[in-house]
């Protein structure tokens, strides 16, 4: 069924172009009758509930739930051996030590930030051990040399 807003089908646009061309409907509306912009939604949901229908059908998670959900990196075994080296992390790292990078690194093994894995590792510590910011950076600097070489963090 063709929408007259634009000129075809709902379903052959994407949800944003819907959703914009709803938007620009419902804004024109409300300055035409003089009426608030949630009164002007409402009727142009009423006007044109395929178009409407359309613009719902990609409706991103509430802005909680997303802020609420801590994702775990998905990293086979196999492709975590491959990437420690690049962490500057000794084979031997932990799962855990290795995800606390991972995720420091915003989730990707590309243009790794030495520093930021290195101050991640830190923070892992204090939670992992129940200790102050300066234990936390000596074990670091201990447990893994290469990373604090890389990072800058060899001294105080």
């Amino acid at each position: 069924m063709m929408n007259p807003l634009l000129g075809c089908d709902p379903k052959e646009v994407s949800p944003a172009r819907a959703g914009a061309v709803f938007a620009e409907f419902a804004k024109n509306r409300a300055a035409e009758k003089g009426i608030d912009l949630t009164q002007a939604w409402r009727e142009a949901k009423e006007l044109h509930p395929d178009l409407h229908a359309r613009l719902c059908e990609a409706a991103p998670t509430t802005p909680t739930t997303l802020a609420n959900t801590i994702q775990t990196p998905a990293i086979p075994l196999a492709s975590k051996s491959l990437l420690l080296p690049a962490f500057h992390l000794p084979p031997l790292t932990s799962d855990e030590v290795f995800s606390a990078a991972y995720r420091a690194n915003g989730n990707q093994s590309s243009k790794i930030d030495s520093q930021k894995t290195f101050m991640a590792l830190v923070a892992y510590t204090i939670q992992k051990l129940n200790v102050n910011a300066a234990a936390a950076r000596r074990q670091v600097r201990e447990d893994y040399p290469e990373l604090a070489r890389v990072a800058g963090q060899l001294t105080d």
